[in-house]
């Protein structure tokens, strides 16, 4: 139905074609994926603010597992179908406790665990709860974030949410809503389309594809002999006869991407004019950066004032040939009758923010040192090494009021530490087993302490030294033309997440810099880090340079040269592999390529460093699974060819644990692409010999085992 462009539907045209159907009746439609959620949605709140959006996402579950929905899926399943059905079908009810209501610890503990809900030390993701005396966190399986709740003579005395990272307040709540963390006992079967009314059924192009193949896999399946359940297209049809299908949108196209211009304002000024002289409004939409940017250049390109509305229908009721802006990120404009609506990322590509950048990423210097659990060893800021035993109630104060952060030191000293201190006490990183706890008086931490502030002085000194000698270096500033990186990614059938988007934008003002570049970016796998490499080998290859891309297997090499070939397919620069699966006469024509220039990306293992291999104009070298090479190897390929310098981009993956970024010495580091939510590191029992959590057992979601996505 909606015009796509690039490989991605516009959400914005899908959610104006959404709004009148609700003129008269509820819409279902199913999209390609979390992302395109994300994007209607927000088109959604700009277009029509009054509709609520139900989200019913798919289960998490793999299939053909035993292994059920994380809880934070199933939380989310059951609280959606439980806002479609009326008062009279609701079934069990969500349990709510409020401030002043009864609560007998055992017994809520004995609900929790009916609703799905398992024990933990420390609550800080979905479906986890701890009961500790008078003190009850919980993290509700459709929440973002968990609740402490304090007891006082046997009522609920205070209900707080807090930060599941610092463990800090952040909010009182009068009341909290609990959801299920489990799906709840299944009866017969019900079809999907049955727990909705009939009204308007919309479907991405997407979407029914995957259910095309379905049918075809499972008839497949059955022609071999195998059983598989599945909806035919007679029991479709059936199914979806009551409803009305989504409107086709006729005579509405995408707007140009202007980014891909040489000037994209100049661009954009010769496409709308015309329609504005024809009596069309036009409408700037994006988020509140990109108006912000964008406001004063289109005003003034244009001739015209762009006021900022608040709704859609003041946008659309500007005066006939006149514009207006409004809050709304979405990924494409497009052209209608009356109006003329222009994306933000129309305009600024890749550049555009689609989504909440700002707070999108972990900091890569703080990591993971928030995250102190009971039991953990800290270096207290003035005392020294301790360990965290639990949160005590602060001497003095009203039960419930105050908590205090409770260390032990040798000897059994003891010692309280405010919440608002925290920042005082650090993780300890190291094996905790190793290291010998102070003693409360300071004497030991005051020995201890000077002979760490000299390895620390001694280190700063080799790192100021080494900063200063690589500021000394320089590399080629690579900067290609805009239209020409914009076309490219333009290639890229998603939206960038946001972490995403984060790295991408360092990487490119990195190589602009004329600096050697020495980044190293981690991410989970599966989560786009090769869009990433893709970005910046474009820049480099479009502004020029040659681009090595090594990879430590033939497996990853082949899946590498067949992603980059395709991406870079239109551009005309050739991309060649350079491996063992190579044969004689191959080698020699891409080593002679690679020595002459003609072949601009090469593919390889560790042949792309081998003896006789030369580069005409290396600009840059992405190394992924860097871990698992060595540091000799990794010296010589950012040092390799004839040019003066090379701009470097480190690259290492991770497999199913929470996202983090190391720091390189006098590098910068990107952290990004963070996983699930709820699988975003192993459990916190998890040894080296992977004792997974009480939960994990039961589930076999132990991340070690196998990936969880």
């Amino acid at each position: 139905m909606p015009a796509k462009r690039g490989g991605l539907t516009c959400a914005a045209l899908l959610a104006v074609g959404i709004a009148r159907a609700l003129e008269s009746d509820d819409v279902v439609y199913l999209t390609d994926d979390d992302q395109q959620v994300d994007g209607l949605a927000a088109a959604l709140q700009a277009i029509v603010p009054e509709t609520v959006v139900v989200y019913l996402p798919s289960s998490d579950a793999l299939p053909g597992d035993v292994a059920p929905a994380s809880p934070a899926n199933s939380g989310m399943r059951v609280a959606a179908l439980q806002k479609l059905r009326s008062a009279q079908q609701q079934g069990e009810l969500r349990p709510r406790l409020a401030v002043g209501d009864p609560i007998e610890a055992d017994g809520f503990g004995a609900l929790l665990a009916e609703l799905g809900y398992f024990g933990d030390d420390r609550v800080d993701e979905p479906g986890e709860m701890a009961i500790m005396g008078d003190v009850i966190d919980l993290f509700p399986a459709d929440a973002w974030q968990p609740a402490r709740i304090e007891v006082a003579d046997g009522r609920i005395a205070a209900i707080r949410a807090y930060d599941p990272v610092s463990q800090r307040t952040v909010a009182e709540l009068e009341a909290l809503e609990i959801g299920r963390a489990s799906e709840p006992p299944m009866g017969e079967p019900v079809p999907v389309l049955a727990h909705f009314a009939p009204a308007v059924l919309g479907m991405s192009g997407k979407a029914d594809s995957r259910r095309r193949r379905f049918l075809k896999l499972a008839a497949d399946a059955a022609g071999r002999g195998g059983r598989i359940d599945a909806v035919d297209e007679p029991v479709w049809a059936a199914a979806v006869e009551a409803w009305r299908p989504l409107p086709e949108m006729d005579g509405w196209e995408p707007v140009p991407r202007f980014a891909e211009a040489g000037t994209p304002l100049a661009a954009l000024a010769r496409f709308v004019k015309p329609l504005l002289a024809q009596g069309r409004r036009l409408v700037l939409a994006g988020s509140v950066r990109d108006i912000r940017f964008l406001r004063g250049k289109i005003a003034k390109r244009l001739g015209l004032e762009v006021p900022l509305v608040e709704s859609w229908d003041d946008a659309a009721a500007v005066d006939d040939g006149l514009a207006a802006a409004i809050v709304m990120p979405v990924d494409a404009g497009f052209v209608s009758d009356t109006v003329v609506l222009v994306a933000a990322a129309d305009l600024l590509g890749s550049r555009a923010l689609l989504g909440d950048v700002q707070g999108a990423a972990v900091n890569p210097l703080l990591g993971n040192g928030a995250e102190i659990r009971t039991g953990d060893v800290v270096v207290h800021e003035d005392h020294g090494f301790a360990v965290v035993t639990g949160l005590e109630p602060a001497p003095g104060v009203d039960a419930g009021s105050a908590e205090m952060i409770a260390l032990e030191y040798a000897d059994g000293g003891r010692r309280l530490v405010a919440i608002d201190d925290a920042e005082r006490i650090w993780r300890y990183g190291a094996d905790a087993d190793a290291v010998t706890l102070d003693k409360l008086d300071g004497s030991s931490w005051s020995k201890r302490r000077a002979a760490i502030d000299a390895a620390i002085a001694e280190t700063a000194r080799g790192l100021a030294a080494l900063a200063a000698e690589r500021e000394t270096l320089t590399a080629q500033v690579i900067d290609p033309d805009a239209a020409a990186y914009e076309r490219f990614a333009g290639g890229f059938a998603f939206n960038e997440t946001a972490d995403q988007a984060r790295a991408i934008g360092a990487v490119r003002g990195d190589l602009a810099r004329g600096k050697p570049m020495d980044r190293l970016v981690i991410c989970d796998v599966g989560y786009g880090k090769t869009e990433v490499a893709l970005r910046a080998a474009a820049l480099a290859a479009l502004a020029g340079y040659q681009v090595v891309i090594a990879a430590p297997t033939t497996v990853l090499v082949r899946q590498h040269l067949e992603s980059f070939r395709r991406r870079f397919e239109a551009s005309g620069i050739e991309v060649a592999g350079l491996s063992r699966l190579s044969n004689a006469a191959e080698k020699k024509r891409v080593k002679a390529g690679l020595a002459d220039g003609s072949i601009q990306v090469v593919v390889g293992t560790g042949a792309v460093m081998a003896k006789g291999v030369e580069y005409a104009r290396l600009g840059l070298v992405v190394i992924d699974e860097e871990q698992r090479f060595g540091a000799a190897d990794k010296t010589r390929l950012r040092g390799g060819g004839r040019s003066a310098r090379a701009s470097t981009s480190s690259m290492m993956a991770g497999s199913g644990r929470r996202c983090s970024a190391r720091r390189r010495a006098a590098g910068r580091v990107s952290s990004w692409c963070r996983g699930s939510r709820t699988w975003r590191r192993c459990r916190k029992n998890c040894s080296a010999s992977c004792r997974a959590s009480s939960w994990s057992r039961r589930m076999a979601r132990c991340p070690r085992r196998r990936s969880t996505r």
